[in-house]
Order: structure tokens, then sequence, then C-alpha cells
């Protein structure tokens, strides 16, 4: 398993790139056309009751009549009869390896496993469809099929072991995340995926994590409709790294200058999510921070640096009611409009 923290400095290295073609699956029952006549080819979805067409477009060649096995496992499917689904993919894929109509039953392979409990090998006949069948109609629908496998893992789906559902699989879903952002950078899927695993560290408590997640969301896709949103997890992720006065100040530090950013560039967004109060909340802990280095030097024997800390709090943090006090003990006039 690829450690987690890998699959983030990854994510962050990622850049936007292209989009996949949409998901179409090949005909079911049509007749080639004549030679005269201009050929159309079917476009169809696979649902509950098997394939149906939705439309028609015009195509370069002849459509092709699904297999009748294909078919006739379809109705097989349909009656939810899933271990002889399985069998008889499982013949067929052995017995037409080069056929053209492989990536449909790797998908009906991959749907009837899935439908067994059998998440994990349903994804990787997906990839199997993927790797051998890169000019499908299905490569959209197989990319999508295995983001909805991995965020029902994250969602807390097991796999049984002897009969009970005890094996974990979060670590995995998050790793068959970053493999559908691997194949598609820049796509739909990929833009779902990369969020899905930042909210996944944020729920889970992982917030450097979700923050660096967050942060390479905000860099592949920064015209997003979730742009905005993102970045404020990100400062909020980052505020909860913040363990207090005593420690490193680095992350409330981003998280500030994060929400002042947001607040710039969209102020109706700031003010619907109250970003304000959250600023005041950061200014507020860094001061406290600055007070506390204040009196260590105090304490040590060094007023001229107390001093330069009293003046920076002022400066720097001038609405706080530490920047009040400090400003008494400088002798400095109080601001008119401290905070509470």
């Amino acid at each position: 398993m690829v450690d987690r923290r890998f699959i983030v400095l990854m994510l962050c290295l990622s850049t936007a790139g292209f989009a996949q073609t949409p998901s179409v699956a090949p005909a079911s029952g049509a007749t080639p056309a004549s030679s005269t006549s201009p050929t159309t080819r079917g476009t169809w979805q696979l649902g509950d009751g098997g394939w149906a067409r939705v439309n028609n477009l015009p195509a370069g060649g002849p459509t092709l009549a699904l297999d009748p096995a294909l078919r006739e496992i379809q109705s097989v499917m349909a009656r939810r009869d899933y271990s002889a689904s399985r069998k008889q993919l499982i013949d067929w894929l052995r017995a037409n390896p080069t056929s053209p109509q492989r990536d449909v039953a790797l998908m009906m392979m991959a749907r009837t496993l899935n439908a067994r409990g059998e998440r994990m090998r349903a994804f990787y006949y997906c990839d199997e469809l993927l790797d051998t069948c890169a000019d499908s109609p299905l490569y959209s629908q197989a990319l999508q099929f295995q983001y909805e496998i991995a965020d029902n893992y994250l969602k807390g789906t097991r796999d049984r072991f002897w009969g009970m559902r005890l094996i974990d699989r979060k670590d995995d879903g998050v790793e068959m995340l970053f493999r559908i952002q691997q194949r598609s950078p820049g796509s739909p899927v990929s833009e779902k995926a990369l969020l899905r695993t930042a909210d996944h560290y944020w729920t889970s408590g992982d917030f450097d994590l979700a923050a660096d997640a967050y942060d390479a969301f905000g860099n592949s896709f920064p015209r997003s409709p979730f742009a905005n949103e993102v970045k404020l997890q990100e400062a909020r992720a980052n505020l909860a790294q913040y363990n207090g006065p005593r420690f490193d100040a680095t992350p409330l530090i981003n998280a500030r200058e994060q929400l002042v950013q947001i607040g710039t560039q969209d102020p109706l967004f700031a003010r619907q999510n109250d970003i304000e109060a959250l600023i005041s909340e950061s200014e507020r802990q860094l001061a406290r921070k600055l007070v506390i280095s204040a009196d260590f030097y105090k304490r040590t024997g060094k007023p001229d640096v107390r001093k330069h800390l009293l003046n920076r709090l002022v400066r720097e943090f001038p609405g706080t009611p530490e920047a009040q006090n400090a400003r008494a003990e400088l002798g400095l006039t109080p601001s008119p409009n401290p905070q509470p």
C-alpha cells in the first residue's frame, strides 16, 4: 500500500490536463447499415434492464450487434444471479481475447463482481478495460465506476473475511482516487476524486494532509466552481493544526493569509461565510503568542526585546485586546476600535 503522505505529495505535483470523452456504450441489437445508406451509430447506456438506446449519432462505420452470449448474460444479471453471470463472463473473456466487444464484457464483469461484494476485484477489471481498451466509449464510464467504488470504501464499506465485514479499505479508497487522477488528469472525475480525497482527510482529522490536498486542488483546478469553498476549507484545516500559543504558529499564519485573500477576492462570499470572524480569531491567537514571547523576555531580563515584541503586536494586530494592553504598557494612545 502506498503511504498516504506520498499520495498527497504526488497530488501537489499534479497539474491539470485533458478531459476524457463522455461515456457511451456499444450498440445492442443494431443492424449493420447498407453500403448505400448513411451509417449511424447508436448511443447506448447501461441500466438495470441492460443496454438502452438514448439517441443516434453519425459515425464513420457500421454498428456492431451485441454478441448473443453477452446479451444472454445480461438477462442473467437482470435476474440477479451474479454467481452464474460471473462464471459465464469468465468463460466468454477466455474464449474471446481479441473481441471488439471485450470492453463491454469487462464492464459487465466489474458490475457483477461489485454486486457480489467483490469491490476490489471489480476495480481491477475496470483497470483492465482502461489499460487494454483506451479508445473504448466505456472509458469514462469505467473511471466513474471506479470513483464510486472508492467513495463507498471511504464511506466505511468493508470487505468480507470469513463471511464478516472486517476489512477496512479506506486507505485503498484513497489510493484508488489517486490512480483515477493519474489516469485522467484535469477531467471532471479527476476533479471529484481530488476533492473527495481532501474531504476524507478533513473528516478523518488528518488536517495536515487535508490542507495539502485542498492546496493541490486549488492549484490544479483554479477555475472550479468550488474554488472558494476549497480555499476556505484549506484555511480551516490550517487553523485546526494550531495547538496553542506555545507551539509553532506557521499553520495559523498560513490560515490568516488565506482568509484575507478570500476576503479580498470575493467580499460577498466572505460575508456569507463570516470570514471576518475567522480572521479576528486567528489574529487574537497570534497576538497571544506575541504576549507569551514578550513575557519570556521580561523574565529573562531582556526588556528591549520585550518592547520590540510589544511594538510589533500593536503594529500588526491593533484591534486585539492584547494590543490595547501593550499600548498601555508602552504609553501609547488606545486604539479607537478594539476587538471584543
